[in-house]
């Protein structure tokens, strides 16, 4: 992690897909994208982001999003005027973070399939030369990765091998829900300052 000493306030909200699995008002891009979907969990995933991303920018930011104003760029990452954010779903929970700078997020559920065989995979050439730099647990490792990935914003095709994690700005934690463990992350332009909302049922 980078030593700067600057923070950036980085807002988390969290919840279940059910409830904003049934929201109607999503950006063109995610309308395409979800009429092109059959599963029907993956849709509720996809309305449900952006139903919390609607209520985190009226909290935070006092505005209600427009939408109709969102884009992509080339590589797909999704993007608006007026904040930055980040969008990260694993099965029925949905993560959101908005902040006034640059952000990726992810969250995934806790596998015995990421051991130390994984994790050997994973690693970058900088990061196997720095080993003593790179966070040993493999799910907190990938999820920096996968949030790196979107906070660059710029790869079409996601390569965790090309992903340099010892000086990107982050933070981790872990989320318990319904007897699972999750792991969500942080990628940000200066040393996150979290402000976590957790609207998950218990």
């Amino acid at each position: 992690m980078k030593e700067s000493g600057i923070t950036q306030k980085v807002y988390i909200y969290v919840c279940e897909t059910e409830l904003y699995g049934q929201y109607d008002s999503v950006p063109d891009y995610c309308k395409k994208e979800i009429e092109t979907v059959t599963n029907k969990k993956v849709v509720m995933q996809k309305r449900c982001a952006y139903g919390l991303l609607r209520r985190a920018a009226e909290e935070v930011y006092g505005c209600t999003p427009d939408f109709g104003t969102f884009y992509k760029n080339q590589a797909g990452k999704p993007l608006c005027h007026k904040f930055h954010f980040s969008i990260s779903h694993h099965d029925d929970v949905v993560a959101v973070c908005i902040s006034e700078k640059n952000v990726g997020i992810d969250i995934e559920e806790r596998s015995d399939k990421m051991d130390d065989k994984f994790f050997d995979r994973i690693l970058s050439y900088e990061e196997k030369c720095k080993k003593e730099s790179v966070e040993n647990d493999p799910l907190k490792l990938w999820t920096i990765k996968e949030a790196y990935h979107k906070f660059i914003g710029v790869l079409p095709i996601y390569n965790p091998v090309k992903l340099n994690t010892t000086e990107v700005n982050y933070s981790s934690f872990d989320l318990e829900y319904r007897g699972k463990e999750f792991m969500i992350s942080v990628v940000s332009e200066e040393i996150p300052n979290i402000k976590y909302i957790n609207l998950l049922l218990t």
